[in-house]
């Protein structure tokens, strides 16, 4: 009956269109459950799903849609991590976004509020081959933010070649 477990799960699998569709739908059909911040996380992730044909306009419109999430509830860290990633994202897609260090800005606030917030991840790849020495910082809390998940003690790798750090 967890709406937002349906959202997760829809979050996830965002890279196989015919499995979020199902997630999302039953996301959906709980959102009358959830707070309204959380019905607006369904709504924007529901629309990314759903607009796959879209192409790249549907990666900016996501983007709007976790800014707005981030105006309207400026203590959400997580619809901040989001937006950042989302952001990166968009450049990676060749989309013409926020400038590198307003993205960066946006990662620091989460890291402020949350130092061991798995956003290093985001911040270790924002800056790896542009300026790497940017995210040495990161490097040292990356694994710490997600013990379990071997890929972020990985991450510090990239930036400790491209800056000899090793």
């Amino acid at each position: 009956h967890c709406a937002m477990a349906w959202w997760g799960l829809t979050l996830a699998n965002a890279g196989r269109p015919e499995l979020a569709r199902t997630f999302v739908a039953d996301a959906v059909k709980r959102r009358h459950l959830v707070s309204p911040r959380e019905q607006q996380y369904i709504d924007a992730l529901e629309a990314y799903v759903r607009d796959r044909a879209a192409g790249n306009e549907r990666y900016e419109r996501y983007a709007a849609a976790l800014e707005s999430i981030t105006q309207a509830f400026p203590e959400d860290l997580e619809a901040k991590a989001l937006l950042a990633l989302q952001l990166w994202l968009n450049r990676r897609h060749g989309l013409k976004t926020r400038d590198v260090a307003e993205i960066d800005a946006i990662i620091a606030q989460v890291l402020e509020s949350e130092p061991l917030h798995p956003c290093h991840h985001y911040r270790i790849h924002l800056w790896n081959r542009r300026e790497p020495a940017k995210a040495l910082s990161n490097c040292d809390q990356s694994g710490d933010s997600l013990p379990g998940v071997a890929h972020m003690w990985h991450m510090p790798a990239h930036i400790y070649w491209e800056t000899r750090e090793y």
